[in-house]
């Protein structure tokens, strides 16, 4: 690794460690799984493994990703992003950070590689939480068996690996506003807008053209509840939307005079 990006990404993480962004992430990760446990113990005959166990694992997976994958992932992604741009204009030293021997491309790719990061811990937390709610309430009740076969961790892998990608373009627009708007309210405002236009994109035949749906369009693949067939690949589409995205704030980071 290039030793000034290396040095740009341990002082990117340093930052990060004195926000509550990490918490945010765990916290995040664990609440519709947590839900999913409660219920379970709550409503064992329908809910639980013995309800129905040869498909138990993968109703569990889409029941937790039918509420995290519209709203509650997009809203998070939003929250975290502008709270960890946010560090430098709320404390007013965008200067003394562009004068250290870092070059513009180590912090901007620093910033966003740490974003990234964030959002990978609540991938494979969020994973692996699901699976623990799968197991805790057998261990717990004791009209519930404990699931007797593994949840398919190659299906769980790949839909994680694909979800990350159709979440590139939002963050990457959210990154490119936070960076270049100082008011915390303003891109925040602007990335919820983009959720309202994706969930309202899902229910038009030309939604891919939106390309915030694009994780809503990736759980109605993933829990074969698709209703429209695109003419284009939203996975392409989000690769090609998130490259725009991020480098048009590159640009806009590259040739902008920051104060304080």
């Amino acid at each position: 690794m290039n030793t000034t990006f290396g040095r740009s990404l341990q002082c990117e993480w340093m930052k990060t460690r004195h926000t509550p962004a990490v918490r945010i992430a765990l916290v995040g990760a664990l609440l519709i799984p947590l839900i999913m446990t409660i219920a379970q113990l709550r409503m064992p005959k329908t809910m639980s493994y013995n309800a129905n166990p040869a498909e138990y694992w993968i109703k569990l997976y889409i029941h937790s990703w039918e509420f995290m994958a519209v709203l509650l992932l997009p809203f998070g992604i939003i929250l975290i992003t502008s709270m960890l741009v946010q560090i430098e204009f709320k404390n007013n030293t965008w200067k003394q950070t562009l004068i250290t021997p870092q070059s513009l491309t180590s912090i901007y790719f620093a910033k966003f590689v740490i974003i990234s990061m964030l959002l990978l811990l609540f991938f494979v937390s969020f994973n692996l939480f699901i699976v623990l709610s799968g197991i805790i309430p057998g261990l717990l009740h004791s009209d519930i068996d404990v699931p007797a076969h593994w949840p398919p961790l190659l299906k769980i892998t790949k839909d994680m690996a694909a979800m990350w990608l159709t979440c590139l373009p939002l963050l990457g627009l959210q990154y490119t506003l936070s960076l270049r708007f100082s008011n915390f309210i303003v891109p925040i405002a602007i990335g919820l807008a983009c959720i309202i236009a994706g969930i309202f994109a899902l229910q038009w035949s030309q939604g891919y053209l939106i390309p915030f749906a694009y994780s809503s369009f990736h759980f109605m693949i993933m829990s074969g509840q698709e209703k429209f067939q695109f003419p284009y690949n939203i996975y392409w589409l989000s690769l090609i939307s998130f490259v725009v995205f991020a480098g048009v704030g590159y640009l806009s980071f590259l040739f902008r005079k920051y104060k304080g």
